[in-house]
């Protein structure tokens, strides 16, 4: 198992990696498994939409539980750990918005520091530890917006120049945008479906009758193509490893306003 987590990890941030499993199929656990397991002086950001993280990932994670007045209280989300952006009290679109513009600017600081490093008569150098997204309901936070924002699609085509990596979750991988993924390695579950094959058919370069198998792949198992060969993988169960921890200060307000409200009525 240390051998394939290795070269996932390698893949994830080479190439950015998809995993794409039927619900229930084991998608979220493979990611939690990776994450566990996780290479040196890399920082990873997971962008959740259902609370499904911050119980399990364990106190190296620091949750912050998004809400919609984001704009107005911190336009800069400060990332020195492993994260947790929680947008379960936003709308897909506003989360949306939030995560394209937290991307863009770690890009833009990233790149300018680059080219200070050239004037001054200094290596190219990226400073910062490697940074990886990984996006629960990508095909809605993140496919959707590629074809209006240039910005973004400059950031997933270049970004690992400046260590910045991706990896996308999702439940159909036809839901894709294939712009979103083209460089990427795959791991992928049970999938089902004529639409959800014929994208596996097309992008591991095999016939149907050579990927059907996938239809019927139990829990946990899963199959990875980086664009050289096909493993099949098969994930153990994430017991998890205790909870994120939230910053101490968001915690105090959020009280604070509750007392607030207790108190007025």
């Amino acid at each position: 198992m240390r051998g394939i987590i290795k070269r996932l990890n390698e893949a994830s941030l080479n190439q950015g990696l998809v995993i794409s499993a039927n619900k229930s199929y084991g998608k979220t656990n493979s990611l939690q498994v990776l994450l566990s397991k996780q290479p040196r002086n890399v920082i990873d950001i997971v962008i959740d939409y259902a609370t499904q993280h911050c119980f399990k990932l364990g106190e190296k994670f620091q949750v912050e539980f998004m809400s919609k007045d984001y704009w107005l209280r911190n336009p800069h989300i400060r990332v020195t750990c492993d994260k947790i952006l929680d947008f379960s009290q936003t709308t897909k679109k506003t989360a949306g918005e939030i995560v394209r513009d937290m991307i863009k600017q770690e890009y833009d600081l990233r790149v300018a520091q680059v080219i200070e490093s050239f004037r001054l008569g200094l290596p190219r150098t990226v400073k910062a530890p490697w940074f990886r997204y990984w996006f629960e309901e990508s095909q809605d936070l993140i496919g959707r917006y590629l074809k209006s924002d240039d910005d973004l699609k400059t950031v997933f085509c270049v970004g690992r120049n400046f260590k910045l990596s991706f990896g996308f979750l999702t439940q159909r991988l036809a839901d894709l945008n294939t712009q979103l993924v083209e460089r990427s390695a795959f791991l992928v579950g049970r999938q089902t479906g004529d639409n959800n094959l014929r994208k596996i058919s097309s992008t591991f370069g095999l016939p149907r009758r050579k990927v059907k198998f996938i239809e019927s792949l139990p829990v946990g198992d899963f199959v990875f193509y980086s664009g050289e060969r096909i493993e099949r993988i098969k994930f153990p169960l994430f017991e998890g490893e205790g909870r994120a921890y939230e910053l101490a200060s968001s915690v105090v307000r959020k009280r604070s306003r509750l007392g607030g409200l207790l108190n007025s009525r």
